[in-house]
């Protein structure tokens, strides 16, 4: 009979085939699988250390589903064991799921900058900010000699510090963690010279400019004497050297020079002298001009792929500032690869999952805020060891492929770039991205969302249909949490419609709140004035000169009233104040009041609509307190009108009255 296998299980045995028929009387020649199962056993093993090279550890068997260990470094082993020895183990794959219990504090020192100068040496501000996702803080310290005495910092909150006189100082801030002690810090370098100005440089301070005009140095310059004159010095021209010179700076307001530069390196500094002569200069600052676009080449992949692993992206960046790059690739409409991120000095390899034709975008950003990108198209076969392009060319051998800059008749997204926002915790902000379709097709269903970690603080309500060439603004909401340490956070932002999607990063600053500013009551006061009831609260346990300034603006922006008033708030309390806002008499209808809060550590602003009664009126109506007690005001008053109004009437009928009584008694 012909041969027929009736039943196969497919364990990874391979088949050969030993006969090609047989008959029943071959019975005898018939040939089978007699043993095809080999035993073999696996074991694992788990070793957890305190050193980085396990010279402390001890191999340990452990349940897979809950190795349950806990330390900073690991080691693990699998041991297989088989009794034939024509068997050659493979581990393919190994995937650990684990819970980071404690991270390294980052430590960023935002006052005194590097290399500033002071004018004083005591109660110098030490602001600083500390992140750390894992675990909270257990504590806070600075020293001025490497940890040899330190001084601890209350809370971890912004502090002041002294120093014993003139010189240079190195301050490094320590803060660990409370689960491991893991222990972050960051330094900074300043000097005092008493007496003369103090001296702080804000920008550029390591920026990379993408433009050569119009660059403004800004800087600070206080002394209590007044300043006299400050000099821009800088290596402009390739020698560091005087280039201006400003007698007009008013001592405590930001001041700046303006230049125009090539692209190129640049160090500078500011140095001031008071009425009195003395004389600082605080420390060089470097920053970078860069007004070229990165150079992206794009090589490969390119033709047709014979294998969907290990497929080369060959390409080559240059650029005078850092750069960043990422890639995807599409299949058609379906994006195959999402956004990944790749070093921009190596090449790397990817994988697909199907055979098809596929494009590949790549882009490139530099620190300068320049964005290029490339695509270019590929195809992977894999039937038959593939089909490579014939070439062209009369020789033989090599079959040729291609590479040229894709049309893209599909939709494509561009989003504009967001500005890294400020913020406090619990606050919410309304911003917009600007969003282009640079494709020749609609995009559909295109929504703003949230991505990441922190996609929960991102919130909008739009859906729009993009056609191509259009730009559009995508409006939204950002929702910082209230239990939200301070520090910086990169939100994520993604544009996704129903063919393609993108996405944006910016930074979330969020600063800890140190003053709070409260309004209670506004009421006008006298015909000329208002006066306005609030509370401050202070939060960061230091004594705070507070400078709050009221600016009363009519429908059409323009000031109609000012003023700025200094209250003192001792540290940690809550107190109440009262602020009269002199106006114009005859000022009536709605306004906008701005109250900006201003101290030595922290700034904030506080905006209300209002509605100012008619003077005649006696009162005034802000907010919905104002609202409430100036109806009850009114209401009192058209009440005691109209009860006057009954009264008088009574009294007019009662006299009729008895005026037809005494004509009768006359007549009669």
């Amino acid at each position: 009979k012909d041969e027929q296998i009736h039943k196969s299980t497919d364990s990874g045995v391979t088949w050969i085939e030993l006969n090609d028929s047989y008959t029943d009387k071959d019975s005898a020649n018939q040939r089978g699988l007699v043993v095809g199962v080999e035993n073999t056993s696996l074991s694992f093993q788990v070793m957890n250390c305190s050193l980085s090279n396990c010279a402390d550890g001890s191999w340990q068997s452990v349940d897979l589903d809950d190795v349950g260990l806990q330390s900073r470094y690991f080691r693990y082993k699998v041991d297989f064991v088989s009794d034939s020895s024509s068997l050659t183990p493979q581990l393919f794959n190994v995937s650990l799921d684990y819970s980071l219990l404690a991270s390294v504090p980052v430590v960023n020192i935002v006052v005194p900058t590097s290399d500033a100068s002071f004018g004083f040496n005591e109660s110098i501000n030490l602001n600083f900010t500390v992140v750390n996702s894992s675990s909270a803080l257990d504590s806070c310290w600075y020293s001025f000699d490497s940890g040899e005495n330190n001084v601890s910092v209350l809370n971890c909150a912004n502090t002041t510090f002294d120093v014993a006189g003139d010189g240079d100082y190195n301050l490094v801030l320590y803060a660990n963690e409370s689960v491991s002690g893991l222990e972050g810090s960051d330094s900074v370098s300043f000097s005092v010279l008493i007496g003369a100005p103090s001296i702080a440089l804000d920008f550029p301070v390591g920026n990379y400019l993408n433009y050569n005009e119009s660059i403004y140095f800004n800087y600070s310059a206080t002394d209590v004497d007044g300043v006299g004159a400050c000099e821009l010095w800088g290596d402009f021209d390739g020698d560091f050297k005087l280039n201006q010179t400003d007698t007009s700076v008013v001592s405590g307001v930001d001041s700046n020079f303006i230049l125009n530069l090539s692209d190129g390196t640049y160090v500078w500094n500011v140095e001031c002298n008071d009425s009195l002569g003395n004389l600082a200069v605080n420390g060089n600052q470097t920053f970078y001009v860069d007004t070229a676009e990165p150079d992206l080449t794009l090589s490969g992949p390119s033709g047709v792929k014979t294998s969907r692993t290990g497929i080369v992206l060959d390409f080559e960046v240059n650029d005078s500032s850092p750069t960043s790059c990422k890639y995807n690739v599409f299949r058609g409409l379906t994006e195959e690869i999402v956004n990944t991120s790749v070093l921009c000095n190596s090449s790397t390899s990817f994988d697909v999952t199907v055979d098809a034709d596929f494009v590949l975008n790549f882009f490139v950003n530099d620190s300068a805020e320049h964005n290029v990108n490339d695509s270019i198209e590929f195809s992977v076969d894999t039937s038959s060891g593939g089909n490579p392009t014939p070439s062209s060319s009369g020789g033989g051998g090599g079959g040729g492929s291609s590479r040229r800059n894709v049309i893209n008749t599909s939709g494509k997204l561009e989003l504009s770039s967001l500005t890294d926002l400020i913020i406090e915790p619990g606050e919410k902000r309304n911003l917009n991205l600007k969003v282009k379709n640079s494709g020749l097709s609609f995009l559909n269903d295109c929504k703003l969302v949230g991505d990441g970690v922190y996609s929960s603080w991102v919130s909008s309500s739009q859906s729009l249909k993009i056609g191509g060439g259009e730009s559009v603004d995508f409006d939204f909401e950002i929702n910082v949490q209230e239990d939200i340490g301070h520090g910086s956070y990169s939100v994520s932002v993604s544009v996704s419609c129903e063919e393609t999607s993108e996405s944006e990063i910016f930074l979330v600053d969020v600063i800890e709140e140190q003053l709070s500013f409260s309004l209670v009551n506004i009421e006008r006061g006298e015909e000329d004035n208002i006066v306005v009831d609030y509370i401050l609260s202070e939060f960061s346990g230091v004594e705070q000169s507070v400078e709050i300034q009221f600016l009363l603006l009519d429908s059409s922006e323009n000031k109609v009233a000012e003023i700025v008033d200094v209250k003192e708030i001792a540290a940690g309390s809550e107190e109440g104040f009262t602020t009269v806002i002199s106006l114009d008499s005859s000022l009536a209808g709605d306004f906008n009041l701005i109250v900006n809060i201003n101290s030595e550590t922290y700034s904030t602003f506080v905006q209300e609509n209002v509605v100012l009664g008619a003077p005649v009126s006696g009162f005034a109506i802000f907010n919905n307190g104002g609202r409430l007690r100036s109806a009850l005001y009114v209401g009192g008053i058209v009440l005691f009108l109209v009860f006057a109004l009954v009264i008088v009437s009574r009294i007019v009928k009662l006299k009729k009255k008895s005026v037809k009584t005494r004509d009768y008694t006359v007549k009669k």
